[in-house]
């Protein structure tokens, strides 16, 4: 037995340093694909970096150093932690906030005891790592306060005004909140201007005759966010979405105010700012059932934009149509999933008729190397080309002649007008022109069916 072991030993080695090669590799793709990748509207940078340091402001910190960990390396191979810690360093670069100086002595959850009032705080104040729980902030300005690694739970913003900036026509972010986690909280009867939301999860939190005005939603994950009363949103934005995008909007259609400098992004499907590294097996399945709700939330913001007769030429970042579309395609169940895919890919659900011309482009190619190798006469009198896996290539020139002649003969079975004449010279070449034909009649008819649909909505 111990002769048996110690001969599997090396073979168990070469498997175990496989394994973890290809999951520091995985990790460092992510890594420099979220870092360096950026969509070119998003901020590049982390807007807490203008306020933290600033000898302007008064710093109230707690918890600032990293504490992170990776149950991946927990027990074993702790020394090829170091190999990855800069890219987990920066998928969980705020600090744990179950370590965040508690501002409530309250029950976390369900307090039993009466909100703390606050009626003002001070202006230029830096806070981070505080846990704000049971707090009523009540009718005052807040005025260049950065948030930052600081979680609100069961709080309530009650006519609250966020100052605005009237330097130029350019949203100037000078408040907001960082990396903070909104639990069942309430903002009523604010006044929220140029303020920033980054890096965040809002989790069931309502909006109440809300105003927001030059503001913006980075990479921030929305989980059963209600808007209701009076809605008003001029120059606000939300930029990749991420983890999850539930927005309600409650009431008549009319109570909403949306101006055509609002925009919205894509929902990021693979964004994991707002989760651990370690998570990220159980996120795609979480994801899966979360899909359907991103489709919802954009259906509702459509009809919003729409209402307020925001034009599409006017919303330059997403396609509500597209988006909810892939959205729902990334709902349903294995096989649905998969010709929603083909949809997605050949015309963009209708939206994007000049991915069918790239898709006959991809199938141009591709029957040019079938028929190269099935056998064709280019021409009546010529002889027949027929290439061979295993067989004997006279020249690079004659072989670039040949497949030259193949791919012509390619593109004109694919747009269907004819290939001269040449011809098929075996039964398999036969098969796969058939085959081309049809896929080219397909594709032209959604080509121009989808570029009529586009060009006359």
């Amino acid at each position: 037995m111990s002769k048996t072991s110690s001969q599997n030993r090396p073979l168990l080695r070469i498997k175990i340093f496989f394994h973890e090669f290809t999951y520091i590799l995985k990790v460092w793709i992510l890594y420099l694909q979220f870092k360096y990748l950026h969509r070119k509207e998003e901020p590049k940078g982390y807007f807490y970096e203008q306020f933290k340091g600033n000898k302007d402001y008064t710093q109230i910190c707690y918890n600032t150093e990293y504490k992170f960990h990776s149950e991946h390396y927990e027990f074993y191979h702790k020394d090829l932690f170091k190999y990855v810690k800069k890219p987990y360093q920066y998928f969980q670069m705020f600090s744990s906030k179950q370590f965040n100086y508690k501002f409530s002595n309250s029950e976390r959850f369900f307090p039993k005891e009466p909100p703390i009032r606050i009626v003002k705080i001070a202006p230029h104040t830096y806070y981070e790592g505080i846990e704000f729980n049971n707090i009523l902030f009540d009718s005052f300005q807040l005025e260049q306060i950065c948030f930052h690694n600081c979680s609100f739970r069961n709080c309530c913003f009650k006519n609250i005004i966020f100052k605005k900036d009237f330097a130029g026509f350019a949203p100037n972010y000078i408040q907001g909140f960082s990396s903070c986690d909104f639990f069942n909280v309430t903002f009523e009867n604010c006044t929220i201007n140029n303020t920033f939301f980054s890096v965040g999860n809002l989790d069931h939190i309502n909006f109440i005759n809300t105003s927001l005005c030059n503001s913006l939603f980075h990479r921030t994950s929305f989980n059963k966010v209600v808007f209701s009363g009076i809605t008003t949103l001029n120059n606000t934005s939300f930029y990749s979405p991420s983890k999850s995008f539930d927005i309600s909007f409650i009431g008549p259609v009319e109570q909403f105010h949306v101006d055509a400098k609002c925009a919205v992004t894509a929902f990021s499907y693979y964004d994991k700012t707002n989760i651990t590294l370690e998570e990220w097996s159980k996120y795609k399945i979480w994801m899966s059932v979360k899909h359907k709700e991103v489709a919802d939330t954009l259906f509702a913001i459509e009809q919003i934009w729409t209402t307020n007769h925001i034009r599409e030429e006017h919303n330059n970042y997403a396609n509500f149509y597209y988006q909810r579309k892939k959205a729902e395609t990334r709902s349903l169940t294995k096989w649905s999933r998969f010709t929603g895919f083909i949809s997605e890919f050949i015309i963009g659900y209708g939206e994007k008729p000049f991915r069918a011309l790239v898709s006959m482009g991809i199938l141009i190619f591709i029957f040019s190397f079938v028929y190269l190798f099935t056998g064709f006469s280019p021409t009546t009198n010529s002889s027949e080309i027929k290439y061979c896996i295993t067989g004997h290539m006279d020249s690079f020139i004659t072989l670039f002649t040949d497949y030259f002649q193949s791919l012509y003969y390619s593109f004109f079975t694919m747009i269907s007008v004819g290939q001269g004449s040449a011809s098929p010279s075996t039964q398999f070449s036969q098969i796969a022109m058939s085959l081309e034909l049809l896929l080219g009649a397909i594709l032209m008819t959604l080509f121009t069916g989808t570029l009529f649909r586009k060009y006359t909505k």
